[in-house]
């Protein structure tokens, strides 16, 4: 006679009686079922237990200064219309503009302490800015713990980042006007 955790002998017809069966099935249903409840509620607690992580998005259409020709769109330019476009994302996650904006920040009533000793760096580590592939259009995101933090810095990069461009054409504008005269 075969011990009880082996299996039968097919052959043996009366191996397979239907109470052994049942209970080999119960057995087995008690153990998924087990199984499965611990598994779900580990899961559940690690899901419910951990930090919230709020996300905010936006999209920002950059047009490089450089020249075109008329007949030419900054998107097929080429390899070399690209450089002035990621130099603008570079631009966009960078330390002068994101200090601006930390300022900016702080003087909304945002607090900024629990970004650490370097607030500015706590920023660009929340940041992240994406080209969309063949647009001039970058996607920027940010994470953060605190609902109100994320959507306000990248408004405020959205904003930064228009009036520095705004100043840089003026600037430039004016300089060609001087030069001119």
């Amino acid at each position: 006679m075969a011990s009880p955790h082996l299996m039968p002998d097919p052959s043996d017809p009366n191996a397979w009686r239907t109470s052994d069966a049942r209970r080999a099935n119960r057995r087995r249903l008690a153990v998924f079922l087990g199984a499965f409840a611990v598994v779900s509620v580990v899961g559940l607690l690690w899901c419910f237990l951990r930090p919230a992580q709020f996300r905010a998005t936006s999209r920002l259409q950059v047009t490089p200064a450089i020249a075109v020709l008329p007949s030419e769109s900054p998107a097929s330019a080429g390899g070399e219309s690209s450089r002035p476009f990621l130099t603008e994302v570079q631009a966009l996650t960078s330390r002068p503009l994101i200090e601006q904006v930390a300022g900016r920040l702080r003087s909304a009533g945002h607090d900024l302490s629990p970004l650490g000793v370097d607030p500015v760096l706590g920023l660009q580590a929340t940041l992240t800015a994406t080209p969309v592939a063949g647009t001039n259009v970058i996607e920027m995101a940010a994470v953060g713990p605190r609902p109100e933090l994320p959507a306000a810095l990248l408004n405020g990069i959205s904003e930064a980042y228009r009036e520095q461009v705004a100043r840089n054409y003026a600037d430039a504008t004016s300089e060609a006007t001087s030069l001119a005269v």
